[in-house]
């Protein structure tokens, strides 16, 4: 899974209770399938890419990951080179104190529902102990509406700064104009906008299978540091589940859409100067990743590291 904002809590907003009966979840077991890789084949690795066009240089494409491993944090030459020599810094989405106010209160129920009260207390409970862990207590999990608390889940508790904000920082230092691929509104519609049901049988789904997750979450990284496309393609689907419907719109809105609006919006910056692109890298390989996209939009795509 998937490439989603690290969201801060700053307020607790306090609702009052409904009458709603808990929705029945259970613990349902997971296939496990190696999905064959579709797209190109020399975007099968590599992280930096050197988009040209006419014989002219117009930028660089970075995949990122969302951690803040030493190890990845420790930016190779031929990445701060192109870094710094870009007028524009582009990343999914420059986080604003605004925006952690948006997410924060979206994150929440306003229409007087309940965590608590939507799923059964076996799966509260479990779900509480895992958000202990990022400091949040049961007052707030109990308030929380189930796609906020699966995305918190998603990641390692203990969070620093992030490659894709370390990269920012170095792009404001260098005095480059900096600018977003995304809205916060519209990364937050991809989990807001479902119904609540799937929300509650994602994060079921989470919560009975989180072991995993975290094992799979170092996997991610080794994938990464080895700068294998393929795998962090194959590693992102090989889970499947029987009634997977939820998971195959939920792939859809994350990657493949995204996709065709965040390339939209690269070639919009690649016309007015010199970017350095960064995303995160599973939006870069396949048929329909960004580095297809950006080649059957007529540019070539050199890769650098």
């Amino acid at each position: 899974m998937k490439y989603l904002s690290k969201i801060i809590l700053v307020f607790l907003l306090i609702p009052v209770a409904s009458q709603s009966q808990p929705i029945q979840e259970q613990c349902r077991p997971f296939n496990i399938s190696i999905p064959d890789f579709t797209g190109p084949e020399k975007f099968k690795s590599g992280l930096l890419w050197e988009i040209t066009r006419n014989n002219r240089v117009m930028g660089h494409i970075f995949g990122t990951i969302h951690v803040d491993d030493n190890r990845i944090l420790n930016i190779p030459v031929e990445v701060r080179d192109a870094l710094d020599s870009s007028d524009y810094y582009a990343m999914e989405v420059v986080p604003s104190a605004q925006d952690a106010m948006d997410i924060s209160m979206s994150m929440f129920f306003m229409d007087g529902n309940r965590l608590d009260l939507i799923i059964s207390p076996q799966l509260f409970d479990r779900t509480v102990g895992i958000l202990e862990q990022h400091n949040m207590g049961e007052d707030i999990v109990a308030l929380m509406q189930p796609w906020a608390a699966y995305i918190i889940m998603s990641y390692p508790a203990d969070m620093g700064i992030i490659l894709d904000l370390h990269l920012l920082d170095i792009a404001r230092k260098n005095g480059a104009q900096i600018t977003s691929l995304e809205t916060s509104t519209e990364q937050i519609e991809i989990f807001s906008d479902m119904e609540l049901d799937d929300q509650v049988r994602i994060l079921a789904d989470t919560v009975c299978h989180y072991d995993s997750m975290l094992s799979d979450f170092n996997e991610l990284k080794r994938l990464y540091l080895n700068r294998d496309l393929e795998g962090l393609y194959i590693q992102a689907q090989k889970y499947s589940f029987e009634d997977d419907e939820v998971y195959e719109e939920i792939s859809n809105r994350l990657i493949s859409e995204r996709n065709q609006r965040m390339t939209m919006r690269i070639v919009e910056l690649l016309n007015i100067g010199k970017a350095f692109i960064a995303v995160g890298a599973m939006h870069l390989p396949g048929e329909d990743g960004i580095l297809n996209l950006l080649e059957t939009d007529g540019y070539t795509l050199l890769r650098k590291y």
